[in-house]
């Protein structure tokens, strides 16, 4: 990477160190004064991957239990609990190091590519000065800029307003995606195909949101690139980068994952509408048509076609769903940070035309028009620590509280938890909960409905049934007092009447579950389980009073609290003691998986499923000991096997390489 005198080195040291003091105080922050961030779940993913490493395939904390690696892409947790070990530091201050890293990183890689794609020093500095400072986005989105007190960037707001961690750290390395197959396109050397496809593979590691910008944007250089320079190689190039890069990515990024992933999207952004897609489709082939006949009549910069396609193509994604409902897949208002950078490049490009003419008016505008894009900066320049507001009395927070005596008091019991104490409720603890961090992660899907009913409904008669169906003991309720900000439950007085377990004095109500047993682990009644009929995804009330009834009544041999009990080994394995008499099966309140196999007295027992989703299994009459592990699953460990086989690959070849140099410069 040539950019004469040295000058890029010198650049990137100094922009690193400009970014780095324009976070400072995010380097050192343990807990933000703002519960409300979502980040929390990638801290509690962080501290579950390091408590069980090195097998953690399953997570038994949220939603009744889902595979660990459904919960989100592993790369920024997996980043965080390596940072943790290597620097003693807690998990929150590791995940803050971490994304201050990336965010930093982003600025100079912004710096690299506009550099590389102009050849003009002035554009990378503008380039990755604007991305730091400016959100053109607020421009058509008033609602956005509000949102973001005193204009602060949009990119820096929503990392640490809304914990856009995994977001914003993937949008980071996406220009150094476009940088390394740039000069990949235009002649470059091997290794720039190898170090594109690894930038690739971080990107979608680390976040889908920042995968599918780079699924668009990728698409769009490789297009640009061909019609500058009409070499189909460049199509070879790319295919060879996106298949490396899912093979650096096979080790997780398996076939049920996606699958559960595309699935459980209705729960977390818009639903797509019938005719988004075949104007989608449109308006590709009428970009391909028009971007053919325009090379045909005048040569076109790849850099100038791909910044302007990228930011016609995102406009649309979001302000067509803004103006139009123009929506596919995915919440386009998450795309924003990425819609700012490609403004901003094309601003760049505006104001280096202007500049390049030569005519002192033209200059002269372009002058005025920079000064007028960075005035909007001044009111975040004033204070630009304003988002790090930090929290030095976590303990005292309603979060932590609630976690912590629950852990003291009721360790491994299911409890139904609400709003930011869900959030953080196994950030420092293992208390199990029905509700987590991610619902993409939602393994069952009937898992989602008590949800719904417990927050909005007035029935607690139905509520009941769902608590006990899903082997709950405890609920809280916080109430209007209470320092929780978002008050999920609607309607708290629904459960006075039920059994206090404790009033905290600070709003927060927890109401013991009547429960013939706790835990979640009970012997039932084998014909009355078999009869319980399927239950649907609405007006389940029948249904769901009748799975409760089964699990709750007493089996044919009595009282069987004194005839099982369990506790876990790690993450992925669990150990069980029942005994079971004539007509009796055991009951596991945990979701069913194919992963999982049971051992009776060291014989393999073959799982059910039952009508939501557990586990059942059949025993003989006696006193048994159940071993459960959760073994890894074929498609991931042949995912594992590719990546491995992709790594040494591509060390070998890099290795012969080097060697071929070094006798070449003997000979």
């Amino acid at each position: 990477m040539r950019f004469g005198k040295r000058s890029w080195r010198l650049d990137t040291f100094l922009l690193f160190l400009f970014t780095t003091i324009l976070i400072f105080p995010l380097w050192r922050l343990n807990y933000l004064n703002n519960w409300s961030s979502i980040e929390s779940t990638f801290i509690a993913d962080a501290r579950m991957l390091r408590e069980n490493w090195p097998h953690h395939l399953w997570q038994p904390l949220w939603y009744c239990g889902t595979r660990a690696n459904y919960v989100y892409p592993p790369g920024l947790s997996s980043g965080v609990a390596m940072l943790s070990l290597a620097l003693h530091a807690s998990f929150a201050h590791a995940y803050h190091i971490l994304i201050a890293l990336f965010y930093a990183t982003g600025i100079v890689a912004v710096y690299l590519w506009a550099r590389t794609g102009t050849g003009l020093r002035s554009a990378g500095w503008l380039a990755a000065i604007g991305v730091a400072f400016l959100s053109p986005c607020f421009l058509f989105f008033p609602d956005v800029r509000l949102d973001s007190p005193d204009l602060v960037p949009w990119r820096l707001h929503v990392l640490m307003t809304y914990g856009e961690g995994p977001h914003i750290s993937s949008l980071s390395l996406l220009p150094l995606v476009w940088l390394t197959a740039w000069r990949r396109f235009l002649g470059g050397g091997l290794g720039w195909l190898f170090l594109s496809a690894g930038a690739a593979a971080a990107v979608v590691t680390i976040n889908f949101y920042g995968a599918t910008a780079l699924a668009i944007s990728f698409s769009l250089l490789l297009w640009s690139c061909w019609l500058e320079k009409r070499d189909w190689r460049i199509f070879r190039d790319g295919f060879a980068i996106c298949a490396l890069a899912y093979s650096l990515t096979a080790w997780w990024l398996v076939p049920s994952f996606l699958q559960i992933t595309t699935r459980n999207l209705r729960l977390v952004s818009p639903p797509g509408n019938s005719w988004s897609f075949p104007v989608f489709c449109g308006m590709v082939l009428t970009y391909l048509a028009a971007t053919l006949a325009l090379c045909r009549f005048r040569r076109v910069a790849g850099y100038s076609l791909f910044v302007w396609s990228g930011l016609a193509f995102l406009s649309a994604y979001t302000l067509g769903y803004r103006w139009f409902g123009f929506q596919i897949a995915g919440n386009s208002a998450r795309l924003l940070p990425e819609l700012d950078v490609f403004a901003i490049l094309c601003g760049v490009a505006i104001l280096q035309a202007l500049w390049e003419s030569n005519r002192r008016t033209l200059r002269i505008l372009a002058c005025g028009v920079l000064l007028l894009c960075a005035s909007p900066s001044w009111s975040y320049v004033r204070d630009p620590y304003r988002e790090f507001a930090r929290d030095s009395r976590w303990r005292d927070r309603v979060e932590y509280k609630t976690a912590n005596w629950l852990q003291q008091h009721f360790p491994n019991r299911r409890v139904f938890v609400t709003g930011t104490i869900r959030f953080w409720n196994n950030a420092w603890f293992n208390v199990p909960q029905v509700d987590g961090g991610s619902m993409q992660g939602i393994l069952n899907p009937l898992i989602s409905i008590p949800s719904w009913r417990i927050h909005a409904g007035s029935d607690p008669e139905h509520a009941l049934y769902w608590l006990q169906a899903l082997g709950v003991d405890i609920l809280v309720v916080p109430g209007a007092t209470s320092q929780e900000p978002y008050k999920d439950i609607v309607h708290p007085e629904v459960y006075t009447g039920w059994s206090l377990l404790r009033d905290d004095g600070e709003g927060n109500r927890y109401y013991n579950i009547p429960r013939r047993a706790p835990g979640i682990v009970r012997i039932v009644d084998r014909a009355r389980m078999g009869a319980v009929p399927a239950i649907p995804a609405d007006n389940e009330k029948t249904q769901i009073r009748a799975y409760a009834d089964a699990v709750e009544t007493l089996p044919p041999g009595g009282d069987d609290r004194e005839r099982s009990g369990y506790h876990w080994n790690g993450s992925d394995q669990w150990e069980v003691e029942a005994e079971v008499q004539p007509g009796e099966s055991l009951l596991l309140q945990e979701n069913y998986d194919a992963g999982w196999k049971a051992f009776v007295d060291g014989q393999a027992q073959t799982i059910r499923r039952d009508a939501l989703g557990f586990m059942l299994i059949e025993l003989l009459p006696g006193k048994h000991s159940i071993r459960l592990v959760f073994e890894t699953p074929a498609e991931i460990m042949i995912g594992r096997l590719f990546t491995l086989t992709t790594v040494m690959a591509l060390g070998a070849l890099a290795w012969a390489r080097r060697r071929m140099l070094f006798l070449s410069r003997l000979s």
